[in-house]
């Protein structure tokens, strides 16, 4: 995956104004950086549906998502796209992406992630914007070479980073092994938020569609995804102190109730410290 800008070249809730938040970050400030490409698109042979589809899911992303983001998504070149994010928004970001790979799909989208800081103003192109978050996310880019993945993440701490994406790793395996089927149960799982509302907009059986979510190990990949997110949290609660983020993560995450944890919290958090 080519990402233009800094991430090429760096060896050195709800509708809401996009304008990139100048005066929220100051220099050398952490951000979190992402990094988005389409797989394979320039084998496909309906581009043209596949860029609109693209532009769209962006729009929807961005406003799903907006409290999060510092400058918004936006294609940089051809289908890659990017965005700069607040720190506390790295727990969220799995959600962000998995959003993504379920609006883009049958296309699959291969995503990068750096936390770090910021060495330039915020701009509205974040193909011009460059920091150690941008480097972080080169970083994750050119880890293991020759390898496939859909997605990783360099944080500050090399435990962490490997222990996330081992379990991204993973999730990517068994994902690779759903059929068209799998996929469509679970988006319309994730849409309809009920295995009912899923039966109705597939016109089957509630049966049909709880033996598709088991056989793709749905809640397995979703109770994953929460560990590695309450990770990301535990990462940036221990920022705060002088606490190493590696020591204390084990105890961090497992004692967390994922659906109390919002990345405001974590924001709330940053800005009492």
């Amino acid at each position: 995956m080519k990402l233009r800008g800094c991430l090429a070249d760096c060896s050195r809730g709800g509708p809401t104004d996009m304008t990139p938040q100048t005066s929220a970050v100051s220099h050398n400030q952490q951000v979190v950086a992402v990094g988005g490409d389409l797989v394979g698109s320039s084998q496909l042979h309906n581009r043209a549906e596949v860029q609109a589809i693209l532009k769209s899911s962006i729009e929807k992303v961005n406003s799903e998502f907006a409290s999060l983001l510092l400058v918004p998504f936006q294609i940089v070149l051809g289908d890659e796209f990017q965005a700069a994010l607040k720190p506390h928004a790295l727990p969220d970001t799995l959600e962000l992406t998995w959003r993504f790979q379920c609006l883009l799909y049958p296309v699959h989208v291969r995503f990068v992630i750096g936390l770090g800081g910021l060495d330039t103003p915020l701009l509205e192109n974040p193909g011009e914007m460059d920091g150690e978050a941008f480097r972080r996310a080169r970083d994750a880019l050119m880890t293991s070479p020759g390898t496939f993945y859909q997605m990783r993440i360099v944080t500050g701490d090399a435990v962490v980073s490997e222990l996330i994406n081992h379990t991204l790793r993973l999730m990517e395996i068994v994902r690779s092994r759903w059929s068209d089927h799998h996929w469509e149960y679970v988006i319309a799982y994730q849409d309809a938020g009920t295995q009912q509302g899923a039966s109705d907009i597939l016109s089957v059986s509630r049966q049909a569609v709880s033996k598709g979510l088991n056989i793709a190990s749905y809640r397995e990949l979703r109770k994953t995804r929460e560990i590695d997110r309450n990770a990301s949290i535990a990462y940036c609660r221990n920022q705060m102190s002088c606490i190493s983020p590696s020591a204390t993560y084990w105890v961090a995450f497992r004692t967390m109730q994922p659906s109390r944890l919002h990345g405001q919290e974590v924001e709330n958090a940053f800005r009492d410290a």
